[in-house]
């Protein structure tokens, strides 16, 4: 396996814990107080887990993993 390459470990990642909703919100929030509209992009997203997250809380972004596979 390539360093920094998780390729082949994908399909476990299905089976990672999602990310906090209280630590979640407490971002969101704290970024809400100086912008009322934010754009979100996850660089190394994985499967996109925090992506959609942040996408339930109506914020707009992209997930973005650089490896082929």
């Amino acid at each position: 396996m390539k360093q920094g390459d998780f390729s082949q470990l994908a399909q476990q990642y299905a089976n990672r814990p999602g990310y906090s909703e209280i630590v979640t919100e407490m971002l969101i929030n704290h970024v809400r107080k100086n912008r009322n509209e934010i754009l979100v992009c996850e660089v190394g997203a994985g499967n996109g887990k925090l992506t959609e997250k942040l996408q339930a809380h109506s914020l707009k972004g992209v997930a973005v993993e650089p490896n082929e596979a």
